[in-house]
């Protein structure tokens, strides 16, 4: 009992500081790079050491071993006898017996750790002492594809075993606090007065070693627990120097690697004969897989012949049931088989392109437009990769728990028969764990493969010149623009008669199709209105038709065409009419409701067009507004008064409505100035200064020629009328026409002395004294 306390604390100091040593090694190293510190010898305990502490828990195994046969010497008396203390001893003898087994462990674990150390020296020795690699550069792309996966993978043994030590530091002080209990129990059993050989009699005695024996029991095993605690700890430090040792190596080769066509060749064919075998394998996995479905088949007839019979045993029943169970679980068996199989052919597969691509990369046989397709390729590997190892990890769990069900309700079975069944139908839940563990394996080489490659793909980008770079760029950026083009907005069900039967199929809509469509309009829309604009001036320079009429027939001509574009825009680019199906319902209440007036003022402009009751350029009067009209649109026409406001009135109106056109026939328009002379004034004379003055004035027109007319005598005087004919044309202002004629009438007047009337009065003046004055 002493040795092993002594020999715990003994290894958990030896241990301790092989941990520490260690640690400081790794941590030291990894600050300082190549000038990691080396595990000092002085610190390190040595092989002899730990030699030494073989040797005596050898020498307590021996006594160990004496205390158990002497124990089991005991037990063969009480049982002879039949004592009561049969089962005391037989608890005894078991915890002893367990001693020895853990006193195995013991010793094993330190010829483990012996070995640990060794390994972690020599490794410590390698970092210390690191060399370039031999043979480069360039190196062979094998010793590339060694030395990343050990970089990577001794990583995450680091990962894992820091985590898997947590765990035992948890199960070490669960032991901790077993041991305590077992103390405390001792020292109160102890407590009692008087001597042992007084007041304890046989079974006390025996229970007082029982509870000695387990609490040596736990000494063991916490002693094997720091050495298993330790044993993860160097492992733990194994893998980081690894770790920096192939990490040193693949920074030093720095992507530096070839791969010529011989090596090229060798790994090919080697993957060739994998999948060869492979396709043996397959022929074999079908032959198993029909003869399990012919022995399920075989099984299942026999139950129901069983079942069937005039005289049913229910033991004959079960056991046949069984057997078809057994089938049934082989014939699934052989049918993951077959799925693995094909799985691994497809990752053989996969592994050949991917060894292709990166010869081609070696041998600059890429280009970069090749690169950049790359990378969709890859993306589909990895979807593919992806979902089988999804597949692979749903299925692997789940047998799992059916096979720990099947191995539960094998010891919990009443009869040994059922125990035979659920362990054999456990057994081939292992048969499928194991040939899930074969596809997992493949999934993970060819997962590490389609990794390493896309990282050399990455850096041949990275290092190719400027150019190329651009070109990538521009590539992934084309690639952007596509998915965006090729985007679905949304799907619509379009009908097709095919043969005479109606065939309902699912069209997209993308971004691609609208931009299209929408470019086609627009494209189509200009187009059309340079050419009808071209027409309709060419036409009015040959005085063919007038302003107003082509005007109509531009803006009618664009609203067929674009109607018509919009129809052939979504005819070319595929796009069916029926996505406005939905709008049907809602455009029909549109145009009962909603749109009357709109088709009103659309057929009013075509009235417009074809009758030509009003032109452009022609002075109309509507509605209290006079003006002259300065354009006709499909809807509204615009009028500009003589003040130069513009007032757009519907086509409607102008068709339906009470309208004056001034200018409907001719544009001439006979205009009156109304002149009042003195009496003493000769009318013949003021005739001749009114004619003269109109015929004077550039605007009057000569035929039909002007007129004066003595229009009346007033009390104002002779009232004469000028009349004359001027046209009225949008340049040509009414007004100003008739006030420089007024102007021109008054500079004659006074020049020729003649006198203008004024009214004339009659004043009556009366006195207060009633005479008239």
């Amino acid at each position: 009992m002493r040795l092993a306390l002594v020999l715990s604390l003994t290894i958990a100091a030896l241990l301790t500081s092989v941990q520490a040593s260690a640690q400081t090694s790794v941590f030291s190293g990894m600050m300082r790079g190549s000038d990691a510190a080396t595990i000092a010898s002085q610190q390190t305990p040595r092989p002899e050491d730990i030699a030494q502490q073989i040797t005596t828990l050898q020498g307590d195994l021996a006594d160990a071993k004496r205390e158990v046969a002497l124990q089991r010497a005991q037990f063969e008396t009480f049982k002879q006898q039949a004592s009561s203390l049969t089962s005391l001893a037989q608890s005894l003898l078991d915890v002893q017996e367990l001693s020895v087994q853990r006193y195995h462990h013991a010793i094993d674990g330190l010829h483990s750790l012996q070995r640990l150390i060794m390994e972690a020296r020599q490794r410590q020795q390698q970092l210390t002492a690191w060399q370039p690699p031999a043979d480069g550069p360039p190196w062979p792309l094998q010793l590339a594809d060694d030395t990343y996966l050990l970089m990577t993978e001794s990583r995450v043994l680091a990962d894992q075993y820091l985590l898997h030590g947590q765990l035992l530091q948890n199960s070490r002080q669960a032991l901790l606090n077993e041991k305590q209990t077992l103390e405390a129990q001792i020292r109160q059993t102890r407590s009692v007065p008087g001597t042992a050989s007084d007041l304890l009699d046989q079974r006390q005695e025996l229970a007082v070693r029982l509870q000695q024996a387990e609490l040596k029991a736990v000494d063991l095993e916490l002693v094997f627990a720091d050495i298993f605690v330790q044993t993860n700890d160097l492992n733990r430090v194994i893998a980081e120097l690894s770790h920096q040792i192939s990490r040193k190596d693949w920074l030093y080769m720095d992507n530096r690697f070839y791969l010529d066509e011989p090596a090229f060749s060798r790994i090919e064919q080697q993957v060739q004969q994998n999948i060869t075998g492979l396709l043996v394998q397959q022929e074999g996995i079908r032959e198993d897989n029909d003869k399990a479905i012919a022995a399920f088949n075989e099984a299942s007839a026999e139950l129901q012949r069983i079942q069937s019979a005039d005289t049913v045993n229910t033991e004959t029943v079960v056991a046949a049931e069984r057997a078809m169970m057994l089938a049934s679980d082989q014939a699934k068996l052989q049918r993951l088989r077959r799925d693995v199989a094909f799985y691994r052919y497809e990752m053989l597969e996969i592994t050949k392109q991917l060894w292709q691509i990166r010869f081609d990369l070696y041998q600059n046989q890429h280009s970069s437009s090749n690169l950049a397709e790359l990378n969709t390729v890859f993306g589909d590997m990895a979807a593919q990769i992806a979902g089988w190892e999804q597949y692979n990890q749903t299925v692997s769990a789940q047998t799992q728990r059916e096979r720990q069900a099947f191995l539960d309700g094998a010891v919990l079975s009443p009869t040994k028969a059922e125990g035979d069944y659920l362990r054999a139908r456990a057994d081939i839940m292992q048969q499928y764990i194991d040939t899930l563990a074969q596809a997992m394996s493949q999934l993970t080489s060819t997962q590490f493969l389609l990794n390493i490659t896309l990282r050399e793909v990455e850096t041949f980008e990275h290092q190719a010149p400027l150019w190329q770079r651009v070109l990538n760029l521009g590539g992934d950026v084309a690639d952007i623009a596509s998915d965006i083009w090729h985007y679905e907005i949304f799907t619509v069900s379009d009908t097709v008669t095919v043969e005479g039967r109606p065939i309902t199929t699912l069209r997209s809509v993308t971004v691609g199709k609208s931009i299209g469509a929408l470019l086609i309009l627009v494209v189509g829309l200009l187009l059309v209105k340079r050419i009808v604009s071209s027409a309709m001036n060419m036409a009015l320079r040959r005085n063919r038709i007038g302003a107003s009429t082509s005007i109509i027939i531009t803006r009618w001509i664009s609203l067929f065409a674009g109607l018509t574009l919009i129809v052939f825009s979504l005819v070319l680019m595929d796009i069916p009419l029926s996505i406005f199906a939905f709008a049907g319902g809602a455009l029909a209440i549109g145009i009962g409701f909603g749109a009357q007036h709109l088709l009103q003022n659309l057929i009013s402009g075509l009235i417009l067009l074809l009758e030509k009751p009003v032109r452009v350029g022609d002075w109309i009067e509507i509605g209290g507004v006079t003006g002259s009209v300065t354009s006709i649109g499909i809807r509204f026409s615009t009028l500009t008064s003589a003040t130069g406001t513009e007032h757009l009135i519907p086509n409607s109106a102008l068709v339906q409505e009470k309208l004056v056109n001034w200018t409907y026939s001719s544009p001439d328009v006979r205009r009156e100035v109304h002149v009042w002379v003195d009496y003493r004034a000769d009318a013949q004379t003021v005739s001749n200064i009114l004619i003269n003055v109109a015929k004077d004035h550039p605007v009057v027109m000569d035929v039909p020629e002007p007129r004066v007319l003595l229009d009346g005598f007033t009390e104002r005087g002779m009232q004469f009328k000028l009349q004359f004919w001027a046209p009225m044309l949008a340049k040509v202002s009414g007004p100003v026409v008739m006030s420089e004629i007024r102007k021109e009438i008054h500079a004659r007047f006074t020049e020729y002395g003649i006198a203008f009337a004024h009214p004339m009065r009659s004043i009556t003046l009366e006195q207060n004294t009633g005479e008239q004055t």
